[in-house]
């Protein structure tokens, strides 16, 4: 028992000593915290004492000292901490914007790394103030306004910096964009401290900021493709969704055909009218080239039943016929070609399809019937067309040469072109 007892002694001797570092460490912490703060009082231009222009000597090691706190374990969680840290990182916010206003560009990485800077204080401190249930309300209204309002032109900064960078051929830029974007939108969307911001361009903004770091991310070597796939579909659901099953379409391509199908798919589910098509002709494209037939086909159904009138649905048909031709289904392609040419009867392509595919079917079966009827449609063009012979000379004179018409066959002669 006795030992026991003073076990207890010596383990609360030893609580005892510990809470009373703790406390000389805090208290030691704390008077860094008020340094900085008083260097950045007497630090700041203030007419009312004299000091016009700003004091950089007091504000850098203001800064310094605040780095230091912020960065000690005593220090780090206290909401007094980041309320001088935005304010003294502040001042060179507005020091380095106006060296960038006067033409100095070489302000900008500094101004965007404070501009960061200011947003992680202001947003840690609101946290802070907001969770403090000592805090008169009104006072953290004032504060929380008032710190809101210091961390927007930064986070402009840091937008407009991210739409710059997210076209540039710079890595280094471009990895800059997706940060910068990320914290924009990560301020916007998830803290507190501008959780009641308002502004009529908020969300436009915030889609912008998502545009900015998928289009960075995706021209960063190496960048991971779970994490660009991620940044694109962040744009669900904004103006900005066909844009983002594009761009994954066009990432997954090569890397993986079925991705690149299921964003297609996506696409011509979820897209915008405009858009909606031209996934859909993408998709029957990559079926034909991928010897995907029946699929195709089925593709193609869709493309003419949901959008008769697109400009591009031609292609549809001719798609449509090629496949029949490499079935040998000539007059099924016959047949098809010249629906085409009803509904695009000023198409180049639609109104030469009828005859070539004659043409294909005679040269495949060699029957006399079958050169003849292909002349037929030709003579049509040329009828049709008299000022346009590259519709209608060569095709005529090889279809007579193969007839033995050569007396039909020398009138187009200046038309065939020896290969």
């Amino acid at each position: 028992m006795a030992a026991l007892a003073s076990l207890a002694l010596t383990a609360n001797a030893q609580s005892k000593e510990e809470l009373k570092a703790i406390k000389a460490a805090t208290k030691e912490a704390e008077k860094v915290v008020k340094k900085a703060q008083s260097e950045y009082d007497s630090g700041i231009a203030n007419p009312q004492m004299g000091r016009k222009e700003a004091n950089w000597e007091k504000l850098t090691e203001a800064k310094t000292l605040i780095t230091q706190a912020l960065s000690n374990q005593y220090t780090s969680n206290s909401a007094d901490t980041y309320k001088t840290a935005a304010n003294i990182a502040a001042q060179f916010y507005n020091k380095y914007d106006g060296q960038i206003k006067a033409g100095d560009e070489s302000a900008k990485p500094q101004l965007l790394e404070i501009s960061k800077e200011i947003i992680t204080y202001t947003i840690k401190w609101d946290e802070l103030e907001n969770a403090n249930p000592n805090k008169k309300a009104q006072e953290y209204t004032k504060d929380h306004t008032y710190y809101q309002n210091l961390a927007t032109n930064p986070a402009i900064q840091c937008l407009q910096a991210a739409q710059s960078y997210s076209n540039s051929d710079n890595q280094e830029e471009l990895k800059q964009g997706s940060e910068l974007a990320s914290v924009f939108v990560d301020a916007m969307t998830k803290s507190h401290l501008f959780s009641d911001f308002t502004n009529d361009n908020k969300d436009e903004w915030i889609s912008y900021a998502k545009v900015f770091k998928a289009q960075s991310l995706v021209g960063v070597e190496g960048a991971n493709a779970s994490d660009i796939e991620s940044a694109y579909m962040d744009l669900v659901g904004t103006k900005y969704e066909s844009v983002c099953y594009s761009a994954l379409a066009n990432y997954f391509r090569e890397k993986d055909p079925a991705k690149y199908v299921d964003y297609l798919k996506l696409g011509m589910e979820k897209g915008d009218a405009e858009n909606a098509p031209n996934f859909a002709f993408m998709l029957m494209q990559h079926q034909f080239n991928s010897s995907q037939f029946d699929d195709c086909l089925k593709t193609i159904q869709l493309i003419k039943e949901k959008y008769p009138d697109n400009e591009n649905t031609l292609n549809a048909y001719l798609m449509e016929g090629q496949i029949y031709f490499q079935d040998k289904k000539y007059a099924e392609a016959e047949k098809l070609f010249a629906d085409a040419v009803a509904k695009y009867p000023n198409d180049d392509r639609a109104i030469t399809m009828p005859a070539k595919s004659a043409w294909m079917k005679a040269q495949s079966s060699g029957d006399k019937k079958d050169l003849n009827h292909a002349i037929e449609l030709f003579k049509k063009l040329e009828a049709n067309y008299p000022s346009q012979p590259d519709f209608w000379g060569e095709p005529l004179y090889i279809l007579y040469n193969n007839v033995g018409n050569n007396a039909a066959r020398d009138k187009y002669k200046k038309y065939y072109n020896v290969k």
